[in-house]
């Protein structure tokens, strides 16, 4: 039945009586107001970088503090100032003047870029950083500290080694290289204390931040904890946030210090790691082509730090992968009736031998393609729950993930290729295309282009990865599409309204469906109560199979 309110409790009081209440709460408040000597004041503003760029930005300071120290914020790739909100309230409080800006192509300037794509502004964001740190200087700051989040941390070691005046430098999840940004080249120049903040399940984030570790001119630190959660998702987390925002005001209350405590460092993880640039989010997409695995570098906390004793982690199931060797190829086969799991291969056209997972069943085919460091073992109870319900099941391990050989991500859509032809080949009526975050861009690339795949789902897909242009993939589809996401994945949530706009502009016919979640990708799905949702969602898509439940 229906809440009802109950009745509600009317107090009448005398109008003397409520009018000296109303003047006393007047002059307290007046008081208060008095004795301050003043307040929180944000100002709105645009700012011109070097090439005549105009971008919106945001100066944020409590005036009764004139000697304030500043700290500039630079957003991740899909992001907006808004994105900084809860960090640089505490850094007010804590007494910093914060600025925030827009990136080109981003937030309020999004629909203005001059570029074809959001990507191709990535090479220039350096110029908003020294058109905020001119500013700043302009203003009279005399000590700046610089923070990035994924490609805002990227830009800012960048810039950071030819700007003296950025006197100290936090990353949190940021790749090494992104898009055309090259923050190691001239790393050795980056003096200035320093913290790298990284997830250890988030996609290639830990790797890079050890890099950058590694590479990094003394004092510098880095923390890594045990969530998938990426740049900005991370800083605003509920279970995370107020810790990561700890950490950052501490290190700029004190960056010298700060960055002399030992590192925190589980170590990577020794099974695939479950989660998303950058994206990359990139970071969703955010992951560069020639990057290759740092060595191993565990370090252990020796330091008295007061949040090192209070880390908290979040469930997670991990996505192992099954250690048989690929057997032969087996392309050519009867049609399917339904039985238990069998490791197949599927051949690509260049070459490669992939592993992969099939549940035969009927002529209902589902591929299921994972996410950057995933495999085909991470869609929990999905394939298990589609399969009884009388679907074929095929799910591999792409290229250089899993049991499958080496290769470039590049190639990706190969892969998709192979898994079509041998459902093809085996007797597949209808082919619907699943995809996790990468695997969702590269899908709808494919799918735009094979007649082949029936229908197309989309899992925390970024717009943009490794050269797979996801809203050119969704404008072009003569088929139906999903597109699900969470919505505190921002950068997986800024990349499912960059598809849904294509599509619909297309006419393509699509459904978003957003879940309140910071969860990306194959974790999304092997969420308990999230998974069960998106398994009713694929449910509903699906045409039914004899004998489905």
């Amino acid at each position: 039945m229906p809440l009802r309110s109950p009745v509600p409790t009317r107090l009448r009081v005398p109008r003397w009586a409520a009018l000296a209440t109303l003047l006393l709460v007047l002059g307290v408040i007046a008081a208060a107001c008095s004795s301050a000597g003043g307040g929180v004041e944000t100002e709105e503003f645009q700012l011109e970088a070097n090439d005549g760029y105009i971008f919106p930005a945001e100066f944020t300071q409590d005036t009764i503090d004139e000697l304030q120290t500043w700290v500039l914020l630079g957003h991740q790739f899909t992001g907006n100032l808004r994105d900084w909100d809860s960090l640089r309230d505490d850094l007010v409080v804590a007494g910093f003047a914060v600025l925030t800006w827009d990136f080109r192509c981003h937030g309020v300037a999004e629909d203005s870029c001059e570029t074809d794509t959001k990507g191709e502004s990535v090479l220039n964001i350096w110029r908003e950083w020294n058109a905020a740190l001119d500013w700043a200087i302009e203003q009279g700051a005399g000590t700046i500290y610089g923070m990035g989040a994924s490609m805002g941390g990227t830009s800012l070691m960048q810039v950071a080694a030819d700007r003296p005046e950025i006197q100290a430098a936090a990353a949190v999840s940021s790749p090494n290289r992104f898009k055309g940004l090259d923050a190691l080249e001239n790393f050795d120049r980056v003096t200035v204390p320093k913290l790298f903040i990284a997830g250890n399940f988030d996609m290639a984030a830990p790797d890079f931040s050890r890099r950058y570790q590694a590479a990094a001119v003394p004092p510098s630190r880095l923390v890594i904890l045990e969530t998938e959660l990426h740049g900005t998702t991370l800083v605003q987390s509920p279970t995370f946030g107020s810790q990561v925002r700890r950490r950052l005001v501490d290190f700029a209350l004190d960056p010298a210090d700060q960055a002399a405590l030992a590192s925190i460092d589980p170590g990577p993880v020794e099974e695939e790691p479950e989660q998303a640039e950058a994206e990359p989010q990139q970071a969703i997409g955010e992951v560069a082509p020639d990057q290759q695995s740092p060595a191993e570098q565990p370090t252990t906390d020796e330091s008295t730090d007061p949040l090192d004793a209070a880390q908290q982690t979040e469930p997670s199931a991990s996505a192992t992968a099954q250690d048989t060797a690929p057997p032969e190829d087996q392309s050519a086969r009867p049609p399917i009736v339904k039985g238990d799991p069998e490791t197949v291969t599927l051949r690509t056209d260049d070459g490669l031998l992939l592993t992969a997972t099939l549940l035969p069943a009927g002529d209902i085919w589902v591929l299921l393609a994972h996410q950057l460091r995933d495999s085909r073992d991470g869609w929990g109870a999905l394939d298990d729950q589609l399969h009884d319900d009388g679907y074929s099941i095929l799910a591999w391990d792409f290229r250089d993930h899993g049991d499958s050989p080496n290769g470039s991500l590049e190639q990706i859509s190969l892969d998709w290729l192979a898994a079509i032809d041998f459902a093809q080949d085996n007797g597949a009526a209808k082919i619907y295309g699943v995809g996790a975050s990468m695997g969702g861009t590269s899908l709808l690339v494919v799918a735009a282009d094979d007649p082949r795949v029936d229908g197309v789902v989309t899992i925390s897909a970024p717009a943009i990865f490794f050269g797979f242009d996801g809203a050119v993939g969704a404008a072009a589809l003569n088929v139906p599409l999903l597109i699900i996401a969470g919505i505190n994945d921002s950068e997986a949530r800024a990349g499912a309204d960059v598809i849904r706009r294509a599509a619909d502009s297309a006419g393509v016919e699509w459904e978003l469906v957003i879940y309140v979640t910071g969860l990306h990708g194959n974790s999304l799905v092997r969420d308990g109560n999230i998974g069960r949702e998106v398994y009713r969602e694929l449910i509903e898509l699906l045409p039914n199979p004899d004998g489905a439940a």
